[in-house]
């Protein structure tokens, strides 16, 4: 089913984005109808970078085999000490963006946005499900629709999918504000969340349960208080962060900050560049 969109302003400090469609009947699998789907890349590199990478790039509409394509990528997955998925689009089906949404979890990946990129409707259950979502780009929200009969009360199916949704949510450490949000926006319309609003739904941050796991593993690992882990971490994202695109002054600064704080370096971080 084609879609064309049109602008139209503000609503409640977002933007919402009115979808042109054909009225469709109503579906046994709730989605976000796209033609075609969508493309998946991996690539795994140990030689980018402080660490080995691993990057998927996720475009197009979202389809039943995708997660199938990052399941056949595990080994390389596991392989990796920095892992990625790039997201750009528009939605697609939702099981398959749930089942891969909870791939990305146990494998550990981060999941960006990137500026020219856009994340709208199922796309945003594999985004809520990175470890650390960084969104420079476009996230929009609305409510999943069914494309024929269901079997019984359609209240029914409706309330069993938001159901699933709001424990999917859960599941990820997400604001339960977000499925209760999303339901209420017609098919039709697409809600642009503003950076407030992803911060509100905690999908712009790292997972706090994952956070906070790190840090006190860390803190042990290097024999620190919390409160002085702390301080080392935040003197680290300060002064290094400017660094991220280049290797070798990166090294040389967390050298400087681990000295700082008396904090030992692990092994090789500062081997040859």
């Amino acid at each position: 089913m084609s879609m064309g969109q049109v602008d139209v302003g503000r609503y409640g400090g977002s933007y919402v984005r009115h979808t042109l469609c054909a009225a469709v009947p109503l579906a046994i699998a709730l989605t976000w109808a796209f033609e075609g789907r969508a493309e998946v890349v991996t690539k795994f590199s140990d030689t980018v970078g402080y660490v080995p990478m691993f990057v998927a790039s996720l475009t197009g509409p979202v389809s039943s085999g995708d997660a199938a394509k990052l399941v056949a990528s595990a080994k390389e997955i596991s392989e990796a000490q920095h892992r990625v998925m790039i997201l750009n689009s528009e939605g697609g089906d939702l099981a398959a963006a749930m089942a891969i949404g909870r791939f990305a979890r146990s494998a550990g990946l981060d999941v960006i946005v990137p500026a020219d990129a856009v994340c709208f409707s199922a796309c945003v259950f594999i985004l809520s499900a990175g470890i650390e979502k960084t969104v420079l780009g476009e996230v929009g929200i609305h409510r999943p629709y069914f494309t024929s009969s269901v079997d019984g009360s359609v209240a029914d199916a409706i309330m069993t999918v938001k159901s699933e949704a709001g424990q999917f949510f859960a599941d990820m450490n997400i604001s339960p504000s977000l499925a209760e949000d999303m339901f209420s926006i017609e098919p039709s319309d697409m809600r642009i969340l503003t950076q407030a609003e992803l911060r509100d739904y905690r999908l712009n941050t790292m997972d706090y349960v994952t956070r906070e796991a790190r840090s006190v593993a860390a803190a042990q690992r290097y024999g620190l208080s919390r409160a002085a882990y702390e301080a080392f971490a935040a003197d680290l994202n300060y002064s290094c962060q400017v660094f991220m695109t280049d290797p070798a002054a990166g090294k040389r600064c967390m050298a400087g900050v681990a000295a700082r704080h008396g904090v030992p370096l692990p092994p090789g971080m500062m081997g040859s560049d």
